[in-house]
C-alpha cells in the first residue's frame, strides 16, 4: 500500500551515518572523522582535545565513565547503549553507541 511505502520511506531517512571517533584514556578526543563533526556542531579542530563528557547528557555520565574505566581492564569487548549527545549548539542528539577498545601496535 502507498501508507506502508511511505512509512518505509519515513524509516529509512532516520537511519543515521556511522560517525567514527577516538578518544584517549582520559576521554578527550583525539581523532574525529567529518560525521562525528556534523553530529556534534563544532569542527574537527575545536573538538580535539576536548572531554567526550562534554558533548553528552549528565545522565549518561556515569554510565559512559563506568564503560571507560573497563576499557583500560580488556583488550577485547564492546558496548552498545543508547546516549543523548548534546551539540555545540545545546540542541539534544538522541544517538546508539557502540564503544570498543582500539588495540594498536608498534612495528
Amino acid at each position: 500500500s502507498s501508507q506502508m511505502k511511505a512509512h518505509t520511506q519515513a524509516k529509512s531517512t532516520q537511519v543515521s551515518r556511522c560517525a567514527v571517533c577516538k578518544i584517549d584514556l582520559k576521554g578527550r578526543f583525539v581523532y574525529v572523522d567529518d560525521d562525528t563533526a556534523r553530529l556534534l556542531g563544532p569542527g574537527k579542530e575545536e573538538l580535539f582535545g576536548r572531554p567526550f563528557l562534554d558533548f553528552l547528557a549528565e545522565d549518561y555520565h556515569e554510565i559512559v565513565e563506568r564503560i571507560l574505566s573497563r576499557r583500560n581492564h580488556y583488550e577485547t569487548y564492546f558496548e552498545a547503549l543508547h546516549l543523548d549527545l548534546r551539540r555545540a549548539d545545546g540542541a539534544s542528539v538522541s544517538t546508539f553507541a557502540v564503544v570498543s577498545p582500539s588495540i594498536s601496535s608498534s612495528s
